[in-house]
């Protein structure tokens, strides 16, 4: 049986043991960082004793600028995934933070991603799909003008990676539709398209996913939550509109367009994007119409302002055993090509007289 006056003693020792490695955390340069792996909360301070060690990973999106604070009295994590997915690392302070990553091992890693915010801000974070052994070095400081403070940086691990991820692998899409897009455990792809308008002012698209979309019919599409849309396939396609923009699109039967979705800078991603697409099939003009295929909805827009009128009604009549056609107004043309033989019933539905 243990003396009381011992387990006492033992008792106060342990306990200022773990207070003692709680508020220890954090190496103060790239060459002696803390050594950690999982999950789990790592409380650091930037006390006004740590040193600014100017690491920026070689550079990228770490180099400071006008945008990008250096973090101020820095301290180093060497973090090594347990498990695969995407991991969250974050900090949270009342004042604000700076969060750099960088792949690799000590003052060799090189920069993947850099996040910072003010006080008025929920807080720094950033993502990385990792496999089990993965490495990075994580920097974790403050604005130079914040007073001291005790700070938590937090790892978490979010989910499977998806594969629409990246701008290779996007989620298939085709024709009018309506989707919820899930981005929780999405990273930043940084793709921009070969052109900075495809990307917001001043940030970075941020837990963006990719869907590849395929018109199903010529005409206009709209697509309403977008946050870049590009002309072409995969990681190849080129820029067309980026963030805050909404134009219609002008697309051909069968024409791929990839859309990036995300979120804007700063703040904590939230999980669901609805997404819209509208594609309007249909030519004013008989003598260039518009192609559809298969069976299934098509939305035409109809809209006395864009269709004068054709005047068209095909020649037939009832004494060469056609069906006369009457003079139809504000009138488009669609070819539509049948895929597999059958009956069909086409059906025009529209809240007006038509």
């Amino acid at each position: 049986m243990m003396h009381p006056a011992r387990s006492v003693l033992m008792k106060s020792v342990v306990a200022s043991a773990i207070t003692a490695v709680a508020f220890a955390q954090g190496g103060d340069d790239c060459s002696n960082a803390d050594l950690i792996t999982g999950l789990g909360p790592n409380l650091f301070t930037t006390a006004l004793t740590n040193s600014t060690s100017g690491f920026d990973g070689g550079g990228g999106w770490c180099l400071a600028s006008a945008d990008v604070p250096v973090p101020d009295r820095d301290v180093f994590f060497q973090w090594t995934a347990l498990s695969a997915g995407t991991h969250l690392f974050s900090i949270q302070a009342s004042t604000g933070g700076v969060l750099n990553l960088h792949q690799g091992v000590g003052c060799s890693a090189t920069c993947v991603n850099h996040d910072a915010v003010d006080a008025t801000e929920d807080g720094a974070y950033l993502k990385a799909s990792t496999q089990p052994g993965d490495t990075y070095l994580i920097q974790a400081g403050c604005w130079a003008t914040v007073a001291p403070q005790v700070q938590t940086l937090t790892i978490s691990l979010i989910g499977p990676t998806p594969a629409a991820d990246d701008c290779a692998t996007p989620f298939k899409r085709y024709g009018p539709a309506s989707f919820v897009l899930n981005n929780a455990a999405c990273t930043d792809s940084f793709f921009d398209g070969g052109s900075p308008d495809c990307q917001p002012l001043g940030g970075l698209i941020r837990n963006d996913l990719f869907v590849e979309w395929t018109a199903l019919a010529s005409g206009t599409m709209n697509v309403n939550g977008e946050i870049a849309v590009y002309r072409g396939v995969g990681c190849s396609a080129v820029c067309a509109s980026g963030p805050g923009t909404s134009l219609p699109y002008a697309v051909e039967l069968g024409e791929k367009l990839l859309i990036q979705f995300g979120n804007p800078a700063g703040g904590f991603p939230g999980g669901g994007i609805a997404v819209s697409v509208f594609a309007g099939a249909g030519s004013p003009d008989c003598g260039d119409p518009s192609y559809i295929a298969g069976d299934g909805d098509f939305p035409v827009l109809i809209k006395q302002s864009l269709n004068q009128g054709s005047v068209f009604t095909g020649g037939g009549s009832a004494a060469d055993g056609g069906i006369p056609c009457v003079d139809v107004m504000d009138d488009l043309f669609v070819i539509w090509e049948v895929e597999c033989p059958g009956h069909y019933e086409l059906i025009l539905n529209s809240p007006y007289p038509s």
